[in-house]
């Protein structure tokens, strides 16, 4: 009879704690902000995806730096973030040899297209920290 009502106990203790959870977490999964891995395969995408000149291997070699990229990325999440300019050096670190990486695989006319890509993403980022972090049409921002 104790086994029975310690069990009982133990299951609603762990439902609740599980329901507590699982409610915060669909409430703001992530502040509707994709994770670095989710970026930089949105960026990837984003770069074959317009730039309609690239050869397979141009491709192939592209998918290679983003996989190192995103693995790099992955790595530095884990880290703690209590030195904010410290974590953004390294991050400005990765972006950087990612970009010379790019440099090397794309031809001059391609590389135009990506650094207007680039322009264009650091204006977006700009124009919503500007706007308090709401999206382009969305006036809740987003959320």
């Amino acid at each position: 009879m104790k086994k029975t009502i310690l069990i009982a106990a133990l299951m609603i203790l762990t439902l609740g704690v599980f329901a507590q959870g699982g409610r915060r977490n669909q409430e703001r999964p992530n502040r509707g902000r994709p994770n670095a891995g989710q970026r930089i395969q949105m960026e990837k995408d984003s770069v074959i995806g317009k730039i309609t000149t690239l050869s397979e291997d141009q491709k192939m070699l592209l998918d290679a730096v983003y996989a190192g990229v995103q693995t790099s990325m992955e790595e530095l999440a884990g880290t703690a973030r209590d030195d904010r300019e410290g974590f953004r050096e390294k991050m400005r670190a990765i972006s950087e040899d990612k970009n010379a990486q790019v440099k090397e695989i794309l031809n001059e006319e391609q590389w135009t297209q990506y650094e207007a890509m680039l322009k264009e993403a650091r204006e977006q980022r700009r124009e919503r920290r500007q706007n308090g972090g709401q999206r382009r049409g969305r006036p809740d921002g987003g959320q």
